[in-house]
């Protein structure tokens, strides 16, 4: 894995990234944002790759695939099922 800034080889992967309350920070995609009880929400962690040489960090979030879904379900995308 190179660094998309520098072009270095010192990646340090799967950072984990915290707030300052210590917990993990998550994104979050509602698969049905109107609901009043069952929103669908699709919580994921997020974590870091991290250049040892510049500094550069880029997030990533866990199970992407799901989080897209949830999206797809909401916006009415076709291949929202499973």
């Amino acid at each position: 894995m190179l660094c998309t800034k520098c072009g270095s080889d010192k990646m340090i992967p799967s950072v984990t990234v915290r707030s300052t309350d210590m917990a993990g920070l998550k994104v979050e995609v509602q698969s049905h944002p109107t609901g009043l009880l069952f929103t669908g929400k699709v919580a994921k962690s997020l974590f870091a790759c991290v250049c040892g040489a510049c500094g550069f960090t880029e997030l990533y979030a866990e199970d992407p695939q799901e989080l897209y879904h949830a999206f797809q379900v909401a916006q009415g995308i076709s291949g929202g099922e499973r």
